[in-house]
């Protein structure tokens, strides 16, 4: 497979990236680093895929799907890959979206205001799903990617992941993603946080 010149090159050194390997059976060698293509980024305007144009709305969170080996050899994550969460938390929530379902975890993190983190993972299948409520480790899956099914979307299979800071009085029980890009109770921020460092955030957010 071969990658546009302007693809992001994003090292791969993280806790989520290494418990995915474990999950699905690949060596650093394997999965060394992963690749963004303009669009795949928080905040970003445009589409990743054909027919590329412009989202609705800036980029909520980050996708991923391409990465690369050591030998510089592009590959993509395939239906079916085991997904882990980026922090061990809480599941809060679940709803569908437009390629599968999505699972909210609460984590125990929380900015100036109050606002308590959690982190979103979009467009799984899950064969298993997890119980409102229940502790879930970083460690364990979340889901996997999910096959597009008879409506195929434009838009490959791929996981999409979220990450914000989200005050107590909202009930992500009944979450969609139209209220994600509206809602002021929300403060969206980029998920590369934790994915470039590997670490957890600190006491008070980033901000």
């Amino acid at each position: 497979m071969i990658l546009p010149g302007n693809a992001n090159q994003l090292g791969a050194e993280s806790a989520f990236t290494e418990n995915l390997r474990r999950l699905n059976g690949y060596s650093k060698d394997t999965l060394a680093e992963w690749w963004l293509l303009p669009g795949m980024r928080f905040g970003e305007s445009e589409k990743w895929w054909k027919p590329r144009s412009l989202r609705a709305t800036p980029h909520e969170g980050l996708d991923l799907l391409f990465f690369r080996d050591r030998e510089g050899e592009s590959q993509r994550l395939p239906v079916g890959t085991i997904i882990p969460p980026l922090l061990s938390g809480i599941v809060v929530g679940r709803c569908p979206d437009f390629l599968g379902e999505t699972i909210i975890l609460a984590h125990d993190f929380y900015d100036q205001s109050g606002r308590r983190l959690h982190t979103f993972y979009a467009h799984l299948n899950t064969p298993q799903p997890p119980q409102i409520s229940a502790p879930l480790s970083r460690e364990l899956p979340i889901g996997e990617i999910a096959s597009p099914g008879k409506d195929a979307s434009p838009c490959p299979p791929h996981l999409h992941l979220s990450l914000a800071w989200v005050d107590k009085s909202i009930p992500l029980r009944d979450f969609s993603w139209e209220r994600f890009s509206a809602a002021e109770t929300f403060r969206p921020d980029d998920p590369l946080l934790l994915l470039k460092q590997g670490c957890e955030p600190g006491p008070h957010g980033n901000k």
